[in-house]
């Protein structure tokens, strides 16, 4: 559904072992250089378009529920998915999205937003720090490759729960029901498991089970 940062992450994980730097660097460095590759590669839209100003309108709504202590800046953008966390503070948009109904808008921008509040950027950093803590070099990389793709796999997955959970929350005390927010996933379409994504279905079963037990869905409640 929503290409997050975590897939680059991941892809960047099950190619270790055949990277070859010339200049050796840390994978933080690493990382941070690959994610701001990305950005600039990302061409800026027209902000005064109807669709940039709907996604803009409703980035702000979600805004209202964000932590304080986080500062988040919304690049509308062509050229990426749909919506993507990256840095752990920029949150990409594909004009597209501001074709899409208001509920849908919300929850995508929600869940990029849940990626930011639970700190998810960090998190990822630190795994790949815990499998490869010194120079990305293939001496270095080769033997941990498949640990470390499995390791942030099973990561992302709690990440996307997370998001989801979030993205559950906002839309709920905006005055959503349930129905309004599993309807998005038919509204973007249904897809299997991937390296970097649960399913739509098992999202849905624990989106459901969540509202069902009424637990709050901030970041200050998460487990991570």
């Amino acid at each position: 559904m929503m290409k997050s940062i975590q897939q680059a992450l991941v892809a960047a994980a099950l190619c270790l072992a055949a990277t070859s730097w010339v200049q050796a660097e840390t994978i933080v460095n690493v990382l941070d250089r690959s994610q701001r590759m990305r950005l600039e590669a990302m061409h800026p839209a027209d902000t005064a378009t109807p669709q940039a100003l709907k996604i803009s309108a409703s980035f702000d709504k979600v805004m209202q529920h964000m932590p304080p202590s986080h500062a988040v800046e919304l690049r509308i953008v062509r050229g990426v998915g749909l919506a993507e966390a990256m840095q752990g503070h920029i949150v990409a948009v594909h004009e597209s999205v501001g074709d899409l109904p208001e509920t849908v808008q919300l929850f995508i921008l929600a869940h990029e937003l849940g990626h930011i509040a639970h700190s998810h950027w960090s998190q990822m950093g630190l795994l790949f720090l815990k499998w490869v803590p010194g120079e990305v070099v293939p001496q270095n990389t080769n033997a941990v490759s498949s640990q470390l793709g499995r390791d942030a796999s099973a990561l992302t997955y709690n990440m996307e729960f997370e998001a989801d959970a979030f993205a559950m929350g906002v839309l709920r005390r905006m005055g959503y029901t349930l129905d309004d927010v599993t309807s998005v996933f038919a509204c973007l379409g249904m897809y299997r498991d991937s390296p970097t994504h649960p399913s739509s279905f098992k999202r849905i079963v624990a989106l459901r089970a969540l509202w069902s037990r009424d637990v709050p869905s901030s970041p200050s409640s998460s487990s991570s």
